[in-house]
């Protein structure tokens, strides 16, 4: 599962597999499909450059992205959808500034990477989906994920404050993941004194914090701006940004249900882990234990993409 992420709904009711795409990968002859590539990949605890098959890879995203015993489908759907990120992410550049390699392990710049969490179920998951990725006028998606949406996922603007326009298959959409995510991600609270609120954004030249407001709320109820005042004044900030100052794992998501200025501190209620944008985990969850194929989930929280087979 995400620690951070910093780091996550088209319509109102789950929709059949032929609404939402076919549920089996288009396919070339495999004849005319290349060869698996291998990816250079920087890991953070060695600080060494690594290089290995993008599948290998892929198969410590997922043991890093989710949790051990979870259904295969929800494994084999992350697969596609971790395989989308990472190829789409590789063709803007990757690492390659930070690190000069195509990704690295750290999941504030790209994905969970945890090899030691790799199970036979997981290996199974990644090999069923081998070289299947999420396209849309035949390139790779920016296949955003979360822990839980808080059951709508959210708009790349409204979730990540995305500064390009909104693609087509990043939607509001219902999400049946209350069903069995846990306790402290159907609601959790945070709570703030005004002097740590402070400390954690001195880098925005605010101090003396004397309340936080919601300046603005999306159609599907998640934050999009906050207000800060403060003894100079007034400052507004994206919601997926405040999460990052505040630490996005303790105000957890932007999906707020409570919020209370006190006289010393401020406490924040809300559901949902992330920023709710794209394939939802414990949705992902949820839909493979309804029967949902590794297809059909990744398809209903991209709406009007593809899955198709590039490599052997």
């Amino acid at each position: 599962m995400r620690k951070r992420f910093w780091l996550i709904s088209v319509l109102a009711t789950l929709l059949p597999a032929m609404l939402i795409g076919c549920a089996r990968p288009k396919e070339q002859p495999q004849g005319k499909l290349p060869k698996e590539k291998a990816i250079s990949v920087y890991d953070h605890k060695t600080g060494k450059k690594l290089s290995m098959p993008i599948e290998e890879y892929l198969q410590g995203v997922v043991a890093g992205e989710m949790k051990p015993g979870w259904p295969e489908a929800a494994y084999a759907a992350q697969a596609i959808v971790a395989r989308s990120f990472t190829m789409e992410f590789i063709g803007r550049g990757g690492t390659n500034q930070m690190h000069g390699t195509d990704v690295c392990t750290d999941e504030t710049h790209t994905q969970a990477y945890n090899p030691a969490n790799i199970t036979a179920i997981i290996k199974k998951a990644v090999k069923s989906t081998r070289g299947q990725v999420l396209t849309y006028n035949g390139k790779y998606i920016k296949a955003w994920f979360n822990a839980s949406c808080g059951g709508t996922t959210a708009r790349a603007k409204e979730g990540i404050a995305y500064p390009g326009a909104e693609p087509p298959y990043t939607v509001n959409k219902e999400c049946p993941e209350a069903k069995y995510s846990p306790p402290e991600v159907k609601h959790w609270t945070a709570t703030y004194k005004y002097g740590e609120l402070d400390s954690l954004l001195q880098k925005l030249g605010i101090s003396s914090v004397r309340k936080l407001e919601i300046a603005k709320k999306s159609k599907a109820g998640r934050v999009e701006t906050w207000r800060i005042s403060y003894g100079g004044g007034s400052k507004e900030i994206a919601g997926q940004d405040l999460r990052i100052y505040l630490d996005p794992m303790r105000l957890r998501s932007n999906v707020i249900t409570n919020l209370v200025n006190g006289e010393s501190s401020v406490t924040i209620e809300g559901r949902g882990f992330g920023h709710g944008v794209g394939f939802c985990q414990w949705g992902a969850y949820t839909l493979a234990k309804e029967g949902k194929s590794a297809s059909e989930i990744a398809l209903y929280y991209f709406p009007g993409t593809k899955v198709e087979k590039r490599w052997q």
